[in-house]
């Protein structure tokens, strides 16, 4: 049968029993109702954050629109961009800035020609096709100034031929086609 246990070794079963069952309460209960405490303070931090991002934003409608326009504004300015709104003035715009390259390069343009605009991950590519007749030299600060300036403009086509001797031409001179694009920002 049974036998009697010692008084000493009664006491720490009944111990060991009792760390057990204190351990499987907390793990049970304890552990879990601390986890949701921590969850619900660092929601309640998020929430307090957001309160406060909230609170000092401006509820003037006034001030929102200003803002809306100052940013719109400093969108516009930005460099790499042309200025024109739409782009029958952004294609002028490129005309007038290859006409200026050409000129300032000692070429002579010839002709320009528009090209389909086309849409490109939110923008407009606007792509003018020019002629220009001009000494290598100048081709070479020509193409310098459209693709190393700004707003930031791409030669997607080249031809350069060398044109014969004549009386209205001069000796090494070249006659350059290049379909030259550069990029619209879209209106919001």
């Amino acid at each position: 049968m049974l036998q009697e246990v010692s008084p000493p070794l009664r006491k720490a079963l009944a111990l060991a029993l009792l760390l057990a069952l204190l351990s499987l309460a907390w793990t049970a209960l304890v552990g879990p109702l601390l986890a949701g405490y921590r969850q619900d303070l660092a929601t309640a931090a998020q929430l307090r954050s957001a309160i406060a991002r909230a609170q000092a934003a401006p509820r003037d409608p006034a001030a929102l629109r200003e803002r809306l326009e100052q940013a719109r504004a400093e969108q516009a300015e930005s460099a790499g961009f042309l200025r024109a709104g739409s782009e029958s003035l952004a294609a002028a715009e490129l005309q007038d800035l290859l006409r200026s390259a050409a000129t300032e390069a000692g070429g002579t343009v010839r002709s320009t020609q528009v090209l389909d605009g086309r849409d490109e991950e939110g923008f407009r590519r606007v792509t003018v096709r020019v002629q220009v007749a001009l000494g290598i030299a100048g081709f070479q600060e020509m193409l310098h100034a459209v693709e190393g300036g700004t707003p930031y403009l791409f030669v997607d086509g080249l031809s350069a031929t060398v044109r014969p001797p004549g009386p209205r031409t001069r000796e090494g001179e070249l006659e350059v086609r290049m379909d030259v694009s550069g990029y619209v920002r879209r209106g919001p």
